[in-house]
């Protein structure tokens, strides 16, 4: 098919009613899963209960973990100990005179 088939087809009103009637579909289905995924949500915390309340120590703790994360509760960000190791280079390349320039502009910001 040549690019001038195709922008004839794309542009004829047989097509774009097709391309209508295939995108109201589409958007009827998305808010059919939505209403699902609601009408489910009490199911869902159910299923979220049975697993916190486990005798399975390992599901009772993974379910806690993933909860946890999930709410923004998650391990911490661990430390950059490359800027730490950077910092201690700067310094030792550094001379007195820098050093108490260094200190007398922490000491001011901190006042």
């Amino acid at each position: 098919m040549t690019p001038t088939q195709i922008t004839i087809i794309t542009q004829s009103p047989l097509f774009i009613e097709y391309l209508a009637a295939l995108e109201g579909r589409a958007e009827a289905e998305v808010v059919n899963v939505r209403e699902e995924l609601q009408l489910r949500q009490g199911l869902v915390v159910e299923v979220i209960d049975r697993a916190l309340l486990s005798e399975d120590l390992k599901l009772a703790t993974g379910t806690a973990f993933e909860i946890l994360d999930r709410t923004g509760y998650g391990k911490g960000v661990p430390a950059q100990k490359h800027l730490h190791l950077h910092a201690h280079a700067e310094l030792k390349e550094m001379d007195e005179e820098d050093l108490a320039q260094v200190v007398m502009d922490l000491a001011s910001e901190e006042g």
